[in-house]
């Protein structure tokens, strides 16, 4: 397990055992399915979540996963817009796709939320400056 932020090589054979639960989780796994993949008892794996060390591992592990994952999404980005606009734009769909395609379109653009408008009159906009500055003098409550 990593101690202060570097990775080390697990050698110890509890250790070795937490970290193939830890795998089992990050891939989905049950407690149960966990337990049996690292070949301990579920309730092992339930007192070693009361374990901070194991906790703060599992979780560094849930981190990496969701970096990666993020990682794959930003990489299909292109490819995703491509097929929106072709779902958007393509004659030969039937009409309720395309008006799918177009409406998450317009509401992921924040299209389709009205805009806020603000004051209308230089008095209450100062009003609205000034109520703005004391929020921010005062700070969180």
């Amino acid at each position: 397990m990593s101690h202060n932020g570097t990775q080390q090589i697990a050698t110890d054979p509890r250790e070795l055992r937490q970290m193939k639960v830890i795998a089992a989780f990050t891939a989905g796994a049950t407690v149960t399915d966990a337990a049996r993949q690292a070949g301990v008892d579920r309730t092992t794996i339930h007192r070693w979540l009361k374990n901070p060390r194991f906790v703060a591992e599992w979780n560094r592990s849930k981190c990496e996963l969701r970096e990666r994952m993020h990682a794959e999404c930003q990489a299909m980005i292109p490819d995703a817009i491509r097929t929106v606009r072709e779902l958007v734009t393509g004659t030969d769909l039937p009409p309720a796709i395309r008006l799918k395609a177009a409406m998450f379109v317009l509401h992921k653009a924040g299209l389709l939320e009205p805009e806020e408008i603000g004051p209308t009159t230089p008095e209450s906009v100062r009003a609205k400056w000034a109520e703005a500055e004391i929020d921010e003098r005062l700070g969180p409550i």
